[in-house]
This record gives structure tokens, C-alpha cells and sequence, in this order.
């Protein structure tokens, strides 16, 4: 092996640290396989190889890793590579797997880029006259197009042995070497400033990772496999689509490729994409040179609202040609100037991968015998998936996929969908993308038609009183009413109703008056809600548990005249002009007639306003007709409402769940029954009121539903129907219900208030365990949904889209702001009736394969964590599987630093939960950027007045903004344990400091990539044991690295397996890279004191015998193994300085715990010119002597080292 003064280069030096990180080889693996027919030589076809390997020193570079820093050296004299494997033997029916089998165990098996070439050879004999050479070759030394001139290479040099002549040396020009050291001088030379600068811009502020459709979670550490689906664009259409780039000056593969563009800004309803392209930095001068030439860089394409497809090739194009031009920069610059977050799991700036295929390689015969090149598909992507296109014959194109992140069946659906999108944009390039749809034909008539064909026969111009009054005409004595002890039936009820509406009529009520109802618990809530329907009227629910100031803001945007109020509700908020009536004192009301009033009322006329929390601070007070109402709770079938039933109240009258609970029972001759809150909010008491009253049907918050569960889940086993909604299911929360007493049809409804209180709703009884999401449903009765893309076109099932409502639950709009209502309310395009609307929900959902709608958070407040998309739902259910929690709600928080972080509030399921064993549970189950920062135990999750999380109020739990960090956080905080303080002693080290915190971030705190391997290096040596790259990454502080050493350490050791000796398979070699013990500054006075005769290492193993009380001590023994802390660290640095008469820092005996490796550092002390540091660490005050250095080492100890015991 000799050194060479090439330089690694900014490119290898990416391509072997990824290598070190990578959980599956292959993924950074290029195959070749040459397909041999004839009567050829095997010796010849041998000493080919080994020319043309010995042409290239690349292939015979390896590298090692010294001094922090990355050493190639060429391997000298001839490297025999190739190994040729016997399968004529077997059966015929055989040999085809058995090649397969050896094609694979060359593809996966690792390379030692440190002591073997990083190229091998397989060469198989299948039959008389036919074999087939592998070539495996790491991007370290070979890319693609490499392996192509590989395999020309070698059958250029077989013909001219075959003929007796001297193969030529190599190929003519320059050799990698030389083109990688000008690259390099280009780099640092200035030549490449304006590439520089256009790369700075093109990376700056890039979008946030968005996943596909279809995709699956990440795991934090996948083999990345993959699979690999084919398409072909019909000749038709693939001849437009040629003319198309003709005219625009580019090729057809640019033209598709502006195809899967313009699909990936539909389906993830963006507009600044970045994808990345493979470039080949070989121009013409170096066109065959072997070597890693091609870069992947990244593509940022920007398009402009609703642009024309001809437009968004031209984008491309002329992307793609920038791209060309600033190829020379390294893609390792690029990633420095935007410095994204780092996850192991994905490409750090790009997951999806856009690409011509690669050209296939011509058959060549030579004396009778045939080599057939072809490149093989490894099977392995660092990219979430791949399109690449070939216009060869016919115009082509293939989609490869992580298998782990989506099925195969959903691949094969978004090359359907690209090629829809292309024969409808090869049609007319100049069409706008607002008119291409991402569906066609059947699927699309399924899905805005087939799934929303709703409607049913209801009374649709019935009135809600009217429909009351049925009732009360047909079941006059059937019961309507029971709070507590007071109870109407169905002919006292419109009586006492009637009385009121008379009272109404001489106050001035009439059409449309807005009447203020402000009721607490009381059953006249509901004769003044039905004396405001008789009268014309509209009432406007007001909850005396709101702040009188909101409550005076919401008469005034309603503007409302009555207020009709009761004794026990309170003081009424202040409102000027309004007359104010106490239903149950007021004695004028009882002298009204009990007959009905005569009002003319039309079903589309005012029927009630619902105020919700308006985005600006104002209240929006949405408009609900009469029709609404009706839609609402007749004609339905996913909760059927009968006479006799009983249906408990128990919303506040603001929640619009009260339109459902109260009309719902008495349109459908059912009885009303009003719970109280404080029996809602205990689950015995409220199922004795459920099993006492013979409830049939109830609704409730689903965050009151799953404290309630979370203590008793069988709570609701007596019901027909329960419904919960309001806030996103939680599926274990059902789950629990369904294993522990489910109700006969438990219901997860959907619905903004706008849309008349539920849309949609899914029965849940059959919920499985594959089912991640607890769907919405589908639409009800007389109700539409669309999930529609940005230019409001239906999107495919599985693609992700905003939440339209239409149907006949659509409400009127916002009273008093037509601007809002107008951009809110919109035309329905697909409605079938004349002046349809439809209602934007601003919700996220997508469509299932049958049909049903998931619900997948708002639009306009996505959850980011350091760049990355986070679903609380997913941390909340994560948490949930520790056993150690029963309630838990993720809220987005921010740091010290006012970034974000996740903070989980949760309800423990015993006292003193252990949260330092829950964040570790977390880390094994999530990526770290889904890892609560902060976990904050309460003794319950607060609802608001409505059931719902008060999210406000749960924020008051949440420490200071200093605190919100790992538990005992501070600025530089000490290590805890003997594992802390060895490897605080390391990373500061590395990093050059004089100290930093066990919390604090390796790579913020100035570590990269090299640095970081060579903590783990150290590490490797120090701990002796086998540290992967990756754990740094994953666990970028002490604290956290140091607990994955423990695990690691306390793990059983896997068992060894046995290794199959060539030619069966070749034994893996894992790189061993080891660095001297550290080593402390050199002394400024030396004094050695030692007896005479006896070795520093035998003085060591006295002292330590001494302090840990032990004996019989041998070189490899640990410190703090054998009950070693930080007190005995001071008391080992005080024998020392006694003994020998040296000062020694206590970091020292923390990087070199063994007895040799401490032996070694003390004697590096004692020589006045000892070796340099390799891993420099700051000086360390020196005690004085024995006693008084024990008390001047205590503020270091509670720095750096574990408490005493």
C-alpha cells in the first residue's frame, strides 16, 4: 500500500462518510453484469480484468481514517479481484436461483473501504458456452457511467489478448486523479464564485419535507429497499410530447418530466418544489474517465399560480440548464449553505429523485464470443422515489419506491395518474393547469358523484316548530322534557312555548329578531329556543360561563334586542337597547294566550346564530335557517332518532351539538333529558344517569370522551347510539371502548358549525387494527363532500386535498360580514341544483380507497418541527404505548431560543411517573424530531365550556420559556453519570471547547460530519465497543449519546454466526479504526516520586486496588466498571499527584477508565516532551496538594463527573 497525494476530495469525502451511516451497504453500490456467450477463455477473461482494473488507481484506493481527517492510499502491485463461481453442475431448473442468490450476496455484502479494493468480481460459469461477470463497485470509485466504460474496457482488452497484443495502457486523457485536483483547485481557487452564488440563492429558505401520497411513516432507520414499477406513454402521445420539446428547444425527457412536476404541485398543492437530479461532470474532454462523476443536486423549481403546462417545461428546462451550468460545486457546499435539519432517514435537501434513464450498453462480439453489458438494479435508494424516463424505441418510464414507505399497488397509481396528466397536457400544452384534472373518467364520476349520491326525502320546507308541532298534535302526553324534577310533555311544552311567543310578539319580536337565550342548566332553554322559532324569530345561544365582555360582544354583532334569560343563570352581560326577561319569574308570561301564533316563515329564513372563535380575535356569528336544522336531524340514517327514545342534553347551549341533542329528539317525537355538568364530568355518576334515564343517544366532546374512557370505558355500553366529536378521534381511545363495553354504534362524527353541526360520520364499532386514522366517514343524508386540490379539482383517493361541504346543510353564511362570507362560502362548480354553495373548511383530508374521508388537521396550521411535518396525533399515540400515561395532548411550544418544540401534557397512569425512562421510550419510537422536548404531568387535560381541550388553559401548566428543555437543562449542564463524564471529556475534546452542556447539540455546537466520526472513533476505543456512526446523529448531545452507550453496553451480545469462506460467499470485514488513548496537557514541572523498580502501570494498579478497595487488577479492567465515581476520581487524582508529583485533571481518568489506557496517559505526563494531544482538552485547575486539592476539584467534579454515591 502506498500514500498518494491525491486529495479525497469534497465528493468522496460525503460519499465515505454516508457509508459509515448507512444501515443497508448496497444503497451506495453500482452493478455491472456482462453477459457472456461463446467459446471463451476463463484465464483471458481473467487477466482482462486485471489489466483493466490495474488501469485505474481509483479502483485500488482505500481509506482510512487518522487524525480526524480522511487518508486515501493506493493498494500496490496487482489486486486479484475476481472469483469465478461453478453452478454448470446444477439442474437447469436450479441454476437461475442459485445466480440470483450470488447476485444478491454480491450486491448487499459491505465493502472495507479501508483495507480492500472498493471493486469486485464474479465470474459465473452457467453452462458450456455462456457465463456471466458481476462487477460490484462502491461510489467511492465508480459511478454508472463508470461501470459502462468498465465493461467496454474489458472487452476491448479480451480481444487484443485473444489476438496476442499488447493491451494499450488505458484510455487516452486524463485519469480521475488529475480531474478531481483541479476540481478541487477550482473550488478553492475562486473559479467557481458565481456558481457559488447562484447555489446560496438557489438553497435559501428551501420548503418544508412534504410527503407523498400514499407514503407511509418514516422509520428512523430503514433498509431502504426498494421496488420498481414500468409505464409506457402511448405512441400518440409520446409523438405530441416530442413535438412539444421540439418546439421548446429541449428534449422529451424534460417534457415528462414538467408532466411529474406538474403532478407533484397538484398532489402536494405546492408550488416551490426541489428535486434532485443526477449530473455527470465528465464533458467532452473527459468522457471516458473511471471515476465517482456524477452528483446529485437539486432542482428547485418555482411556479406561478396557475401557469400553463408549456410554461411550467419551460421552467423546468431552463432549471435544468442552470443546474448544468453550476454542476462543478459539490452537492456537500450546497447542504452547508442551507443547513437543514439533520435525519438520518432522509436526503438531507431532496427525496425525490427525477432522472433520463441511463443508456443501455451495446452487445459486442469478439472472436465468436458475445459480451452483453447491462447495468443492474441494486434495489436500494436513498430517495423516497424515482422517476426516470428512456425515449428509445418507444418513450418509457419507471418509478422506483422504498418499500417500506409505500405499496406497490399505490405506485402503480401514480403512474396511472401521470400518464392521465399527460395525455390531457399533450393534447393542448397551453391549457392552464386549473383545467387539467388529476382523475378521469369512472374514477372521477365515482368520486364526485358515485360518493356523494346522498340525497333523500325529508320535509325540506318544513319549519322546526312546525315539525314540533306535529308531535305535539300526534303525542300530546308523550314525555318532551326532563331536568331533574321538572318535565314537559310534548302538548305542556308547545303550550308554555306559545305563552312565551305571544310575550315575544307584543315585545317587538318578529321576523328574523335576534333573541339572546342566557341559560345555564334549565330546561327553559328550550321553551324560549321554541318561542323564538313560533314567533319568526332567531335566537343566539349565550353561556353564562363566558366573560361578560365576549357575551356583550356577541349581542352586539348579532345585534340582538330581547335577552331571555332565568334566575340561576346569573348576571346578563350589559348590553344598552336590549330588554332583558327572566323566563321563569316574569308573571306577564303566564297571562299570554296557549294557542299558537299565526307567523308566515319561510324554511331558508334565520333560525338560530352560533357564534365560534373568529381568527381575529372577533367572534364569527354563523347563520343557521330553519332547513338546516331539518337536514340535521330528519331523513338521517347514521343515528335514527325514534319516539320514545331519550336523547341527553348534555352540550352547552353555545356548542351547535345542542341543534342535534334538542331538535333532534323533539322533531322525532323523542324525550330530551338535561344532565348537569359535574355528572359528566364523573364516569360512574354519569353512567348511573345514562343507565337511569334509559338513554339511547348522546353526543359528547371527544376530548371529554377520552378523559371519561381513559377511567371507565365501558361508561357508554348502554347507549344505541354515542357519538363524540368536535376535535380529531383518537383511535386508541375507541379502541379502548370497543374492548371494554362499546355502545351499540359508536359514531365519529364531523362538522363545522357552518355546515349545520355534522357532515360526515363513521360507525366505528368495526375499527381494526390497521387503521391508523379514525375516518370522518362519509357524507350524511343531503349533505356533499369534495376533497379538492388548489385549483378546486377533485383529487385521487389517497391524495391529500381541502375539505368542501355542500348540501342542503350549507348555513346562510357570517351575520354581518359578507366579505368573509363570500370567501368562505363559494359556488358549488359540481352541485347538481341552481345556485348550489359549498362551504371551505379549511381541513386537510383525503379519500380512502372505499370512499371514506380521513381527517388530517387544518390547512392553515400545520405542525413544523426543525423543517419536518409532525401529526400530534402520531407523538400522542407513541406516548400512549409506554403504559405510562392515560391522557396526552401534543401541543407546539417554543424554546428559550423562541424556536418550536413538541410539549407533551400528560395525565400519568401512577404517581411519579418516571419521565427520563418515557423521553427514552420515545426515542426508540419515533424520530427525533417527533420527541416531546418537554413532558409535563397534570392531574387532567381542561376542557372548555363546550367539552373541548382548552388548550389556553393547558398551556398555564407549561414551566418557563428557560426551563423548556431536557430535565435539568441549564446552560452547561453537568454530566450525571460515569458514561456522561467520559464522553463529555470526549466531545468537548473534538469540538475545541472549554466546556458544554450534556444537553447541548453536538452539530449547533460547531461538530460535522468528520468530527463527528471521529467522536465515534474515540468512543469506540474508549468504551470498547462497537458505537455506529448513525447514534451520534440520532443522539447529538452527551446526555442522549450517553445513554445509547448504556443500552448499547447492557444489550446481549448477538450470537456469533457462522462465515461461509469463498467461493460460497465472501466474509464481511467491518473498518476498525483506532486512535491512541487521550492524553492530558503536558506538565509544567515534572516530579517523579515512583518507588524504584516498579512500572507506572503497577503504581496505577496499587492506587486504584487502594481507592475502589479491590484487588488482583488486570490491564483491561475499568475504572468505573469496578465501582468507580466521581469522589474515588479525586481521590485517584490525589494518590497520583502524591505519588508521582504531578497534576492530573480529571478528565483524564474519565477518557482512559482502563487500567493500561490511564497508565499509558499518567505516563505521557511524565515526560517533559510528551506526544501532542490528539484530542486536546482544556487545562484543569491542579490541586495543591492531597487534602486541600480535594476541595478545590469539587466545582470541576459537579461539572464533568457523576454524583457521588
Amino acid at each position: 500500500m502506498s500514500p498518494t497525494d491525491q486529495a479525497v476530495g469534497v465528493r468522496r469525502e460525503r460519499i465515505w462518510l454516508l457509508s459509515q451511516l448507512a444501515t443497508e451497504p448496497s444503497v451506495h453500490h453500482n452493478a455491472l453484469s456482462l453477459r457472456i456467450h461463446g467459446p471463451v477463455d476463463v484465464a483471458t477473461v481473467t487477466r482482462a480484468l486485471d489489466v483493466v482494473l490495474a488501469r485505474h488507481e481509483v479502483l485500488r484506493t482505500v481509506f482510512s481514517f487518522r487524525g480526524g481527517e480522511i487518508v486515501p492510499a493506493v493498494l500496490d502491485g496487482p489486486v486479484a479481484l475476481t472469483v469465478v463461481e461453478e453452478l454448470r453442475a446444477l439442474p437447469a431448473a436450479d441454476r437461475a436461483a442459485e445466480l440470483a442468490r450470488l447476485t444478491e450476496e454480491q450486491l448487499r455484502a459491505p465493502f472495507d473501504l479501508a483495507a480492500s479494493p472498493p471493486v469486485r468480481c464474479t465470474l459465473v460459469r452457467l453452462g458450456p458456452y455462456r457465463y456471466e461477470l458481476l462487477v460490484v463497485a462502491h461510489q467511492i470509485a465508480a459511478d454508472r457511467r463508470s461501470l459502462e466504460l468498465l465493461g467496454e474496457e474489458i472487452g476491448a482488452v479480451y480481444q487484443a489478448l485473444v489476438h496476442g497484443d499488447a493491451p494499450e495502457a488505458g484510455p487516452a486523457g486524463s485519469s480521475f486523479g488529475e480531474l478531481a485536483e483541479d476540481a478541487e483547485a477550482r473550488l478553492s481557487g475562486g473559479d467557481l464564485a458565481d456558481s457559488l452564488d447562484f447555489w446560496k440563492h438557489a438553497v435559501a429558505d428551501l420548503p418544508d419535507a412534504r410527503s407523498l401520497p400514499y407514503q407511509r411513516s418514516r422509520p428512523e432507520l430503514g433498509t431502504q429497499a426498494t421496488g420498481r414499477t414500468e409505464f409506457t406513454v402511448r405512441s400518440t402521445v409520446a409523438a405530441r410530447l416530442r413535438e412539444l420539446a421540439s418546439a421548446e428547444r429541449t428534449d422529451v425527457s424534460t417534457v415528462v418530466l414538467a408532466g411529474v412536476v406538474t403532478l407533484l404541485h397538484r398532489q402536494l398543492r405546492a408550488s416551490d418544489l426541489v428535486l434532485g437530479v443526477p449530473t455527470d461532470l465528465r464533458d467532452a474532454a473527459s468522457a471516458d474517465v473511471v471515476g465517482p462523476l456524477t452528483e446529485t443536486l437539486p432542482l428547485r423549481l418555482r411556479l406561478p399560480y396557475d401557469p400553463t403546462w408549456r410554461e411550467v417545461v419551460r421552467v423546468v428546462r431552463d432549471g435544468l440548464r442552470d443546474v448544468a451550468a453550476h454542476r462543478e460545486v459539490p452537492l456537500q457546499r450546497l447542504i452547508e449553505f442551507a443547513r437543514p435539519e439533520r435525519q438520518l432517514s432522509m436526503h438531507p435537501l431532496f427525496q425525490i429523485l427525477v432522472a433520463g434513464a441511463p443508456a443501455v450498453p451495446r452487445p459486442r462480439t469478439i472472436g465468436g464470443v458475445t459480451f452483453d453489458p447491462r447495468l443492474v438494479d441494486v434495489a436500494r435508494s436513498p430517495f423516497d422515489i424515482e422517476f426516470r424516463v428512456a425515449d428509445r424505441d418507444s418513450l418509457d418510464g419507471a418509478l422506483s419506491f422504498q418499500e417500506e414507505l409505500f405499496a406497490r399497488r399505490n405506485v402503480d397509481t401514480i403512474a396511472e395518474q401521470l400518464l392521465h396528466l399527460l395525455r390531457q397536457l399533450a393534447e393542448d400544452p397551453d391549457t392552464r393547469l386549473s383545467n387539467v384534472a388529476l382523475i378521469g373518467g369512472d374514477e372521477r364520476e365515482r368520486i364526485l358523484y358515485g360518493w356523494n349520491r346522498t340525497a333523500v326525502d325529508y320535509p325540506r320546507d318544513a319549519l322546526v316548530h312546525e315539525l314540533f308541532e306535529q308531535w305535539a298534535d300526534r303525542t300530546p302526553q308523550a314525555p318532551a322534557l326532563l331536568w331533574e324534577e321538572t318535565g314537559y310533555t310534548y302538548a305542556e311544552l308547545d303550550r308554555r312555548a306559545n305563552q312565551l311567543a305571544h310575550y315575544l310578539r307584543e315585545l317587538g319580536a318578529g321576523r328574523e329578531t335576534r333573541i339572546g337565550l342566557h341559560f345555564g342548566y334549565s330546561a327553559e332553554w328550550v321553551v324560549s329556543a321554541l318561542a323564538t322559532l313560533k314567533v319568526g324569530a332567531a335566537y343566539v345561544p349565550l353561556d353564562p360561563s363566558y366573560p361578560a365582555d365576549r357575551l356583550a360582544m356577541m349581542c352586539r354583532s348579532a345585534d340582538v334586542e330581547i335577552l331571555l334569560s332565568h334566575v340561576g343563570a346569573g348576571e346578563s352581560p350589559e348590553t344598552p337597547g336590549v330588554r332583558r326577561v327572566l323566563v321563569d319569574s316574569e308573571p306577564a308570561i303566564a297571562d299570554q294566550p296557549g294557542d299558537r301564533l299565526a307567523t308566515e316563515v319561510r324554511p331558508d329564513q334565520l333560525a338560530y346564530v352560533m357564534f365560534t372563535s373568529g381568527s381575529t380575535g372577533r367572534p364569527k356569528g354563523i347563520a343557521v335557517s330553519h332547513r338546516n336544522i331539518v337536514r340535521t336531524v330528519r331523513g338521517i340514517t347514521y343515528t335514527r332518532f325514534a319516539p320514545g327514545d331519550s336523547v341527553a342534553q348534555g352540550s352547552n347551549i353555545s356548542f351547535d351539538a345542542t341543534t342535534l341533542e334538542t331538535w333532534g329528539a323533539l322533531l322525532n317525537g323523542a324525550r330530551l333529558v338535561g344532565l348537569r355538568k359535574s355528572d359528566l364530568l364523573e364516569p360512574q355518576r354519569l353512567r348511573a344517569q345514562l343507565v337511569e334515564n334509559e338513554i339511547d343517544m348522546m353526543f359528547l366532546p371527544a376530548a371529554l370522551m377520552k378523559q371519561l374512557v381513559a377511567e371507565a370505558p365501558a361508561t357508554f355500553a348502554s347507549l344505541r347510539y354515542f357519538q363524540s366529536g368536535g376535535e380529531q378521534a383518537d383511535y386508541h381511545t375507541h379502541r379502548r371502548i370497543i374492548a371494554n363495553g362499546v355502545p351499540e354504534n359508536l359514531i365519529n362524527p364531523y362538522g363545522p358549525t357552518e355546515t349545520t353541526v355534522n357532515a360526515t360520520a363513521y360507525r366505528t364499532n368495526d375499527l381494526t387494527d390497521d387503521e391508523q386514522h379514525v375516518p370522518i366517514g362519509f357524507p350524511l343524508a343531503n349533505t356533499t363532500c369534495y376533497v379538492l386540490d388548489q385549483y378546486w379539482q377533485p383529487v385521487p383517493a389517497g391524495v391529500v386535498g381541502e375539505l368542501f361541504i355542500g348540501g342542503d346543510g350549507v348555513s346562510r353564511g357570517y351575520l354581518g360580514q359578507p366579505g368573509l362570507t363570500a370567501e368562505k362560502f363559494v359556488p358549488d362548480p359540481y352541485g347538481e341544483a341552481a345556485g348550489a354553495r359549498m362551504y371551505r373548511t379549511g381541513d386537510l383530508a383525503r379519500y380512502r380507497a372505499d370512499g371514506a374521508i380521513e381527517f388530517l388537521g387544518r390547512a392553515d396550521r400545520q405542525i413544523k418541527i426543525r423543517g419536518f411535518r409532525v401529526e400530534p396525533g402520531e407523538v400522542e399515540a407513541a406516548v400512549l404505548l409506554s403504559g405510562q400515561v392515560k391522557e396526552v395532548s401534543v401541543q407546539v411550544g417554543d424554546d428559550a431560543g423562541g424556536d418550536h418544540q413538541l410539549v407533551a401534557y400528560l395525565v400519568p397512569s401512577a404517581p411519579d411517573p418516571d419521565l427520563a425512562g418515557l423521553r427514552e421510550f420515545m426515542r426508540e419510537q419515533v424520530p427525533s424530531y417527533m420527541v416531546p422536548a418537554l413532558y409535563v404531568p397534570v392531574p387532567s387535560l381542561p376542557l372548555n365550556a363546550n367539552g373541548k381541550l382548552d388548550i389556553r388553559a393547558l398551556a398555564e401548566f407549561a414551566p418557563s420559556a428557560s426551563a423548556q428543555a431536557e430535565p435539568a437543562q441549564s446552560e452547561q449542564a453537568e454530566p450525571s453519570t460515569a458514561t456522561e463524564g467520559r464522553l463529555d471529556a470526549l466531545m468537548t475534546g473534538v469540538l475545541a471547547l472549554t466546556g458544554m452542556g450534556v444537553h447541548d447539540d453536538f452539530f449547533r455546537a460547531g461538530g460535522d460530519s468528520l468530527k463527528a466520526v471521529a467522536l465515534v472513533t474515540r468512543a469506540r476505543t474508549m468504551f470498547r465497543l462497537d458505537i455506529p456512526l448513525s447514534a451520534v446523529f440520532r443522539n447529538p448531545t452527551v446526555a442522549s449519546l450517553a445513554a445509547e452507550i448504556d443500552r448499547l453496553r447492557a444489550a446481549p451480545a448477538a450470537p456469533a454466526q457462522p462465515v461461509r469462506s469463498r467461493p460460497e460467499a465472501k466474509q464481511d470485514k467491518q473498518i476498525q479504526v483506532t486512535a491512541p488513548p487521550v492524553a492530558a496537557p503536558a506538565p509544567q514541572e515534572v516530579r517523579p516520586v515512583a518507588r524504584a523498580g516498579a512500572s507506572t502501570q503497577d503504581r496505577v494498579v496499587e492506587i486504584w486496588q487502594e481507592v475502589l478497595d479491590v484487588s488482583g487488577l488486570g490491564p483491561d479492567d475499568d475504572f468505573f466498571m469496578l465501582g468507580g465515581h466521581s469522589l474515588k476520581v479525586t481521590r485517584v487524582a490525589s494518590r497520583v499527584k502524591a505519588v508521582f508529583g504531578v497534576n492530573v485533571p480529571l478528565r483524564l481518568l474519565f477518557a482512559n477508565s482502563t487500567v493500561k489506557a490511564f497508565a499509558d496517559a499518567v505516563d505521557s505526563l511524565l515526560e517533559p516532551s510528551g506526544p501532542a494531544d490528539p484530542l486536546p482538552t482544556p487545562s484543569d485547575p491542579a490541586p495543591a496538594d492531597p487534602v486541600t486539592g480535594l476541595e478545590n476539584l469539587i466545582d470541576e467534579v459537579r461539572r464533568i463527573a457523576d454524583e457521588a454515591e
